[in-house]
């Protein structure tokens, strides 16, 4: 009896064991992905970004896929998810001025505005592409970046004294920013 009885609580503990959705020691978000930023559309994906990660739904399989940074991303607080309109790159920009790149399921950081030392705030505003060039509105002027070279090709300080100036959002028209 007392045999049946320990065979009885260790199969328990076995099978609440199996129960868990992810093993312990694993991370499980919890995130809010209410408070949406931007929607885009890729192929057959949808994609939407909130200040803690981006999601895609795969409309031929009916699947979300969310990303976050305990699972590719390499920051938190997103302020900006632009898709390049004929490209297939995704630059996300947060706060603290830092940027990841993303092509398909791939991701990589560019953190040459965050590791910066031109001024403390280095808030990513807006994204405007215009070829292959994202042109990137901060809180100290305007960066021009070759997403596919993964560099910063150029930094414009508006004013003419060449101060830092917010830039909330560029329009490209022609040949002037």
């Amino acid at each position: 009896m007392k045999y049946v009885l320990l065979l009885l609580v260790f199969l328990s503990a076995v099978l609440m064991g199996q129960s868990q959705l992810k093993p312990i020691g694993w991370w499980r978000d919890h995130l809010s992905m209410q408070q949406i930023i931007a929607v885009d559309s890729m192929q057959q994906y949808v994609v939407a970004a909130s200040p803690n990660g981006y999601f895609s739904y795969d409309l031929s399989k009916k699947e979300f896929q969310v990303y976050s940074k305990s699972n590719g991303l390499t920051d938190v607080d997103i302020r900006v998810f632009s898709k390049q309109p004929l490209g297939n790159k995704i630059i996300i920009g947060y706060k603290n001025g830092n940027l990841d790149v993303i092509t398909g399921s791939t991701v990589r950081n560019q953190p040459d505005i965050k590791l910066s030392k031109i001024v403390p705030d280095k808030k990513i505003h807006h994204i405007s592409w215009k070829d292959q060039l994202a042109f990137i509105s901060t809180n100290f002027g305007i960066v021009a970046m070759d997403p596919y070279k993964y560099e910063i090709v150029g930094t414009y300080f508006p004013r003419r004294d060449g101060a830092p100036v917010e830039v909330y959002q560029t329009a490209i028209i022609g040949n002037s920013i």
